[in-house]
Formats: C-alpha cells, structure tokens, sequence
C-alpha cells in the first residue's frame, strides 16, 4: 500500500536519472520517514526546483544543495527528505512537463485531500494511466489532472508493460555499429 515503504539506512542513488529522482521525491516527501535522493555528477547539475517548491507548497520538508554563492534561486541533488503528511494541492505547471506532473501527482496520493495539477500544454499520461489501473481516483478535464487520495488502491494483478524505444535506443545503436551485427 502507500504506507508500505521503509526507510533506507543509505541515501538512495538516482544515478543519472531525472525521473527516477523526481519520482521518488513526490513519492517520499509523503512517507512517514525521512529519506535521501542522490545523484550522480550529471544529474546533479540539473535544477530541481520546478519539483522542490511545488512539493514545499504542499507542506514537504525538502532541504537541497544551492548554487555556489546561492544568488540563482535554484536547487539541486542530493534532496533530504522528511516524509510528513501533505497538504492538497492547486498548481498550474509553468512548463509543460510530464516529470514535474508526474511527481505532483504521486504526492497527491498523500495528501489531506483532492489536489489538481493544470499543465499549459497535454504531456505524457503514463502515470495517470498507471494510477488508473491501480484504482486510484484520477480524472481529467481539459488541462487539468486531478487525483484524489481518498480511493484506496488496489492491485491489477498483472500488467502489461510495453518496450520503451527511448531506453533501448543504445542499446540499438551499439548493436548497429558491431561490424556484422
């Protein structure tokens, strides 16, 4: 269930995934424990605040690394994480983005009642597909997605999960430039 993870005694490494990192933080920041998201050196360049201060808006307890000098206002991996419960949310997404989405909603789950994310622009629905097979209470109307964490979820008992062309990509490039591959 939501309540079903435990906490790490290590910081748990996103490598140089920024889904895999923004996920877990919208996931965690609802947990009852406190957690560690680190990152390897590429994805520690990459600005975490678009999913820091919507997540703070929701009454999360996120602590980041700041620029040097700290006079950009942006945030970055590791985040500290303690998990507490969370406040529903009304947020429109200043851009467009699926992760950011995503991670709003996964926080949702944990919040005290119904939240709504409005994006600008439709982006990727996997994760409202994937909430929707776990029952979760998720619609949409128009630009705006909301979730609803009264609804328990529950297990599909099997899924089917499809070939992501974007991962295998190297993996078909390196197979194309073996010579008699």
């Amino acid at each position: 269930g939501r309540f079903g993870l435990a906490a790490s005694a290590r910081a748990l490494c996103c490598g140089e995934s920024g889904t895999t990192l923004r996920l877990l933080a919208g996931i965690l920041c609802g947990q009852r424990f406190d957690s560690c998201l680190s990152a390897s050196a590429g994805l520690q360049r990459r600005p975490m605040s678009r999913i820091t201060v919507p997540l703070r808006m929701m009454g999360a307890q996120i602590r980041a690394r700041c620029a040097a000098g700290g006079s950009t206002g942006q945030e970055y991996a590791p985040l500290r994480i303690s998990g507490r419960p969370l406040q529903p949310i009304r947020y429109t997404l200043p851009v467009a983005s699926a992760q950011v989405k995503s991670c709003l909603l996964l926080a949702g789950l944990y919040a005290g009642g119904p939240s709504s994310i409005i994006e600008p622009l439709p982006t990727r629905d996997h994760t409202e597909r994937m909430l929707a097979m776990f029952g979760a209470g998720i619609s949409r109307r128009r630009h705006e997605i909301r979730i609803d964490p009264a609804r328990a979820l529950k297990s599909p008992k099997s899924l089917y999960i499809p070939g992501d062309i974007s991962s295998a990509a190297f993996f078909i490039v390196a197979g194309l430039i073996v010579p008699g591959s």
